[in-house]
């Protein structure tokens, strides 16, 4: 089964803001567009066997998001998401290290 990708509005200001400070404070438009593709090319491999990641049992995670939100991550970037169906929701797009 292919399961279809859906970007909450969170997520999409996450990813949207992620490549404005990399292009604008860092002036790396190029970085800025390599990291988003990389970043995009994350999130579509879960159009495969999102299951394969387990759900999040951090407590920051369970209380924001619920008991059913995974976590896949890209360099410093934790994906949160849920799969409702057959499609993957992205929630967010944080630093990892915020994940307590």
């Amino acid at each position: 089964m292919i399961y279809k990708i859906k970007l909450h509005n969170e997520a999409a200001d996450d990813l949207y803001d992620l490549a404005f400070v990399i292009r604008e404070n860092y002036h790396a438009p190029l970085t800025a567009q390599k990291y988003t593709k990389e970043l995009f090319d994350t999130i579509n491999s879960l159009k495969i066997f999102p299951a394969a990641f387990p759900v999040c049992t951090q407590k920051s995670v369970l209380e924001h998001y619920g008991h059913t939100t995974r976590r896949i991550n890209y360099k410093k970037k934790a994906i949160l998401y849920t799969i409702v169906n057959n499609t993957v929701v992205v929630l967010r797009i944080i630093p990892a290290n915020t994940i307590t």
